[in-house]
């Protein structure tokens, strides 16, 4: 837990989440043919595209899909111009004086 300590005196209560993920939600890891390399992105993108254009025809309420940078968001979304109506981006950096994180989604309603 973030910031909490219990030797410290810090009190926390865990809880259940409000959310029934396992009747509401489905984690889903395409088995790909290109690994998400710089040497290989354009082939995994498009082939990311492709596993993506399959899942909207497929009745989900809607998919989060993550990226490790803005770059490959940015490509993602130019290999679907037809769904850019369904697609909302999603961008978070976190950044500090020797590391910087960064993660970027795409979330579609579909």
């Amino acid at each position: 837990m973030s910031g909490l300590n219990e030797k410290a005196g810090d009190r926390f209560t865990a809880l259940d989440s409000p959310f029934n993920h396992v009747d509401q939600g489905k984690l889903v890891i395409p088995q790909m043919h290109y690994e998400p390399l710089i040497a290989n992105e354009a082939e995994h993108i498009a082939e990311m595209a492709a596993f993506f254009r399959q899942m909207k025809t497929a009745k989900h309420k809607g998919v989060l899909v993550l990226f490790a940078s803005g770059r490959a968001m940015q490509q993602f979304i130019a290999q679907l111009p037809e769904l850019r109506l369904y697609l909302s981006m999603l961008v978070h950096g976190v950044s500090g004086d020797s590391t910087r994180v960064t993660s970027e989604a795409v979330f579609a309603t579909l």
